[in-house]
């Protein structure tokens, strides 16, 4: 019996030994980079598709969106491999997130998902890992202005697109 998506990524995440809870399609996992702690989930709905979602440890405060949101803008123009979500309305109101996600087509064989899960799996960990250090600047910050982030996401571009 092919194993599902769900049961890939979980095989994926014990490999590395890290903790997780499962519910449903959803897979959390708690990452500690050192500097910041955060969430981060793995949502599969079937077996054409991945998502992992990397969660900012704290909700971005209403006085506090509209500069946010610039920065989000800035930051997505300058990555490839992922992209910033801001929550703007409902009960996530003020969560930032990281999104990387792939399509597996059908005729995918283990390896190529293998590599997938791991490829998905990296580059959320990169975003958050390089990113989240000017969106928490900007939020503990007493400036407003966007040109006092955007140097520290302009010298995390660079350095990703050397490697």
């Amino acid at each position: 019996m092919e194993m599902s998506m769900k049961d890939k990524v979980i095989s994926f995440v014990e490999e590395l030994g890290w903790a997780y809870t499962a519910n449903g399609w959803i897979i959390k996992v708690d990452v500690n980079n050192g500097d910041l702690n955060w969430s981060s989930f793995f949502k599969t709905d079937d077996n054409s598709s991945l998502t992992y979602f990397g969660v900012l440890p704290v909700r971005i405060p209403d006085d506090k969106l509209t500069l946010i949101a610039k920065l989000v803008n800035v930051v997505n123009s300058s990555i490839w491999f992922g992209n910033f979500e801001l929550i703007i309305e409902g009960t996530e109101r003020g969560q930032l997130r990281f999104r990387t996600s792939g399509f597996i087509p059908e005729t995918a064989d283990d390896e190529t998902v293998d590599t997938l899960i791991r490829s998905i799996s990296s580059y959320n960990m990169a975003g958050m890992s390089t990113y989240s250090k000017a969106f928490m600047k900007a939020l503990y910050s007493d400036s407003d202005d966007i040109e006092n982030f955007i140097d520290d996401t302009s010298n995390a571009s660079e350095e990703s697109d050397s490697e």
